[in-house]
Parts: structure tokens; C-alpha cells; sequence
């Protein structure tokens, strides 16, 4: 597994913001430790909420303000957990966040039933 030094415990001050980096290394753990998972499209498919917790619980010690675990339904029952930070929206398949929630790959139409589940 990849580390996550938050040194001090100030914010970094180069490198990766800390919320698309704890994505990525816990994307690169779950595919890495998860036989039935080969890639970020087949780990939002079933391991979404894993995610996006473990890599709020990482980020938040040393991002400013909120993140939000979010849940949403696509038709009648695909759902996907997701995480909010600001005005941009977070999982494996967008580390780096996109403008709107329906932006992220996993959604083709309009999403329904939006829950903000937990915030750090």
C-alpha cells in the first residue's frame, strides 16, 4: 500500500492535492488486494462506498473543510457512493473531480434519491 505522510501534520504545500491522492492510493490498494476488481470502472461497480470512505477518513486530517460521502440512484437500482469536496464531485474513475455529480462515468441520465451519507 502507498503511504500518505502528512509529515507535521500541516497541509502539504506541493504534490497532489491530499483528497485525489488518498483516491488514488486506496484505488491502488482495494485493485491491488481485490481479486474480483481489475480497474477503477469494475471497483465503482461494487467497492464504491469502501472507497470513498477510506479515502475521506485519509484526506480529512489534512484538507480544509468539509467532505461529503454522497449516495445516489441511477434508474431503478444502480446506485454509486461518491465523495463531494467544495463544488466537486470525487471517486476512482475521476480522482481529481468533476464539475457535476452526473459528470462522473458511472452515471448515463439524470441520478435521483441524492443522500449526503457522512461527512468528515
Amino acid at each position: 500500500m502507498g503511504s500518505f505522510d502528512i509529515g507535521s501534520g500541516d497541509k502539504p504545500t506541493s504534490g497532489p492535492a491530499p483528497l485525489p491522492r488518498a483516491i488514488r492510493e486506496e484505488t491502488a490498494r482495494i485493485v491491488g488486494n481485490t481479486i474480483m476488481v481489475d480497474d477503477a470502472s469494475e471497483l465503482n461497480a461494487g467497492y464504491c462506498r469502501q472507497l470513498a470512505e477510506a479515502a475521506a477518513s485519509r484526506a480529512q486530517a489534512v484538507e480544509d473543510g468539509p467532505i461529503e460521502l454522497i449516495r445516489a440512484w441511477q434508474g431503478m437500482g444502480s446506485r454509486h457512493f461518491f465523495l463531494q469536496k467544495g463544488e466537486t464531485y470525487h471517486d476512482a474513475e475521476r480522482p481529481d473531480g468533476v464539475p457535476e455529480m452526473t459528470d462522473l462515468p458511472f452515471f448515463s441520465g439524470p441520478a435521483h434519491d441524492v443522500t449526503v451519507v457522512r461527512t468528515w
